[in-house]
């Protein structure tokens, strides 16, 4: 068996494109680490130069890590090498330091970076900056002006590199605004997707192939039966269609259900999405919920499995067929991979690894503490990644990987 190697302490991670190693923002600090899988050794440290609290990381390439950095008055750009950690390029951005957003393109060349407004425009918008991730050079920029409302708190770009998407702000506390789907490239076109009807923060935005964008909304209408729940939406974008609306199916199933993750199938791009319930007592058992939905935004199968702890459930496809693999808590103080071969079948136990205590967290230990737990894979699939935390009042997460079993 595998060993179970952990980061403590962490804000932000991700992987490279190849699997080889891992990097990491930590919370205490906001150094960058990064680590090689295979052994869990740490690679390099690096610390970016003082700057407001906010440091962002993507993956350029396996030889590349790109990391954005708020500094007092602009914003700082890095490219580093993997695995000595020296800069490669470096640039100043005379945008606004204040709440940023960054995604980089699935091929590696583009990246792309959402801020207020530049330091000499008075007045309410933001600005969409292109950059080359070779040699940091800007290749676009748009100034938008949006109508009343906050600028949008998410962004993520089209696979293809070519747009940024959001989903626009909600202006009021009425549960029917509508709201739809908005995309910028980099000249300033842009293209309006589907509308939906309905308040809330985004809480997740993920592309989860060329043509459908997968958003999670928090609703904030407290007065709603369904307040309190994740809404998941299924778009399709281009042809404006909404495929699938979460608000429906929690209807009918009659539970408070909150997303975690969504996994989408190697092979034939079914989505694998893991729910827990909201409404059960902070440190007690609740069972996880998994539903499968089909390219059509169909559903096709939906199970539930039991945890030790309400917030702690995930599930990912195994990599073929229907075998998925989930996560649960075993215990107060572990946590157990199970594989599932079929949908209806009961699933077996892979692994149980108990959990090792983080310098100075707090509640571990103590009565009715909570946990929380999902799981997610490598861009390859050959390691299986947990974020996790205990402790009532936890300030950061954990993050422990495994190989995937075979």
């Amino acid at each position: 068996m595998s060993a179970l190697h952990t980061a403590y302490g962490v804000s932000r991670h991700l992987w490279s494109p190849d699997d080889s190693w891992l990097a990491v923002v930590r919370e205490r600090d906001e150094q960058v680490v990064c680590f090689e899988a295979e052994s869990g050794r740490e690679v390099f440290e690096w610390d970016p130069p003082r700057f407001w609290r906010g440091v962002f990381i993507a993956a350029v390439s396996p030889e590349a890590l790109l990391v954005v950095t708020r500094a007092r008055e602009d914003v700082r750009v890095f490219v580093l090498a993997v695995p000595d950690g020296g800069v490669l390029a470096e640039v100043r951005l005379d945008v606004a330091p204040g709440d940023i957003t960054v995604e980089v393109s699935a091929d590696g060349a583009t990246a792309v970076l959402l801020s207020g407004l530049t330091h000499d425009v008075k007045g309410r918008g933001y600005e969409l900056t292109w950059l080359d991730t070779r040699s940091l050079t800007v290749v676009g920029r748009e100034r938008i002006h949006p109508a009343q409302g906050d600028r949008p708190r998410r962004m993520v770009m089209h696979p293809d590199g070519l747009w940024a998407t959001w989903v626009t702000p909600q202006q009021s506390m009425r549960f029917d605004e509508p709201r739809q789907v908005e995309r910028f490239d980099r000249a300033g076109a842009m293209l309006s997707g589907p509308v939906f009807r309905g308040s809330g923060d985004l809480r997740a935005l993920r592309w989860v192939d060329a043509d459908r964008l997968l958003v999670a909304i928090e609703p904030t209408v407290l007065a709603r039966p369904d307040a309190g729940w994740t809404r998941l939406l299924l778009t399709d974008p281009e042809r404006g269609r909404v495929l699938i609306d979460g608000e429906q199916q929690a209807r009918r199933v009659g539970l408070a259900l909150v997303y975690s993750e969504v996994d989408v199938h190697p092979e034939d791009g079914r989505l694998l999405i893991a729910w827990t319930d909201r409404l059960a007592d902070v440190g007690e058992p609740s069972p996880g919920t998994a539903t499968v939905i089909g390219r059509g935004g169909e559903v096709l199968a939906s199970w539930r499995t039991p945890t030790a702890h309400y917030g702690a459930y995930g599930a990912v496809w195994a990599g073929e067929g229907d075998a998925v693999i989930e996560l649960v808590a075993a215990s107060d103080d572990a946590l157990s991979l199970l594989r599932r071969e079929a949908f209806d079948e009961e699933p077996r136990v892979l692994r149980t690894d108990r959990l090792k205590r983080p310098v100075g967290a707090s509640g571990w230990g103590a009565s009715g503490r909570g946990m929380t737990a999902s799981l997610t894979r490598s861009p390859k699939g050959q390691w299986l990644a947990t974020t996790w935390s205990i402790g009532r009042y936890a300030s950061d997460e954990q993050l422990s990987w495994v190989a995937a079993p075979g």
